[in-house]
């Protein structure tokens, strides 16, 4: 015989309704369970049980958002390029981490692989090397330049004065040769080598 008094009825269908839930996941299961002890040990009247059965079903509910969120996916090979010989370089008024030589490089590299140019200027694009700069030993033309920044990955706009340039181009993989800059540079389109 079922009891009139509404609280012993909410006590009796509370275990049905967590057993519906067991299936959603372990964890969810966990949150839920707890939340429904520490709800039921502080009910005094229905509209307390009405008010502990929101706060669960919230706690749920962010719960299973929390499950919902999509995880990072993985860098496009496009990008992943193995860059050889990768260092440091001195421009004079500016100075390049490994890190930021090396992201410039990886652009280049793909977008040499891919056959694709970005920019008015077009890049990258071959350095011919009338300058007669010494690369890197690995390196070997045809080299190409492309615009290198501290603070970004060239898209597109503004070149800036300072350039990065690859070698050995091999599919994927092509080689670290050198940095260069306009700045100093006798000549409009001429450059100076950074240290490296």
């Amino acid at each position: 015989m079922e009891s009139a008094h509404p609280r012993l009825r909410k006590k009796k269908a509370m275990p049905a309704l967590l057993r519906s839930f067991r299936t959603a996941g372990s964890s969810l299961w966990g949150v839920y369970k707890r939340a429904c002890r520490m709800e039921l040990s502080t009910l005094r009247s229905p509209r307390s049980n009405m008010v502990a059965l929101l706060r669960t079903f919230v706690v749920l509910g962010l719960s299973a958002l929390a499950l919902a969120v999509p995880t990072p996916i993985e860098t496009p090979d496009l990008f992943k390029r193995t860059i050889s010989g990768v260092q440091a370089a001195d421009c004079g008024e500016t100075q390049y981490t490994a890190s930021q030589v090396q992201s410039a490089a990886e652009a280049a590299a793909s977008r040499v692989a891919e056959g694709s140019q970005v920019g008015k200027n077009k890049y990258p694009h071959r350095f011919n090397n009338r300058e007669g700069f010494q690369f890197l030993p690995d390196c070997n033309a045809p080299f190409y330049e492309f615009p290198i920044f501290t603070s970004k990955v060239y898209t597109g706009g503004s070149p800036g004065p300072d350039r990065v340039v690859i070698g050995s181009a091999n599919g994927a993989d092509a080689a670290f040769c050198g940095v260069m800059t306009h700045i100093g540079a006798p000549g409009r389109n001429n450059f100076l080598q950074c240290e490296v």
